[in-house]
């Protein structure tokens, strides 16, 4: 997850992160086998320190 959200922050490309809730995600016929977890990010580990 850090490195797809690291690349998008990277090429400057606009993204949103929002939950979804898996009863929604369940009802879905695109994600009807679909393999569910829950990630917590801290996007702050995103922050690289700046150059010297």
């Amino acid at each position: 997850m850090y490195g797809h959200v690291g690349q998008l922050v990277e090429q400057g490309k606009a993204f949103e992160i929002k939950p979804s809730e898996v009863e929604y995600l369940s009802r879905e016929p695109d994600y009807a086998d679909g393999i569910w977890a829950l990630v917590s990010l801290d996007l702050a580990r995103l922050d690289d320190p700046p150059e010297s």
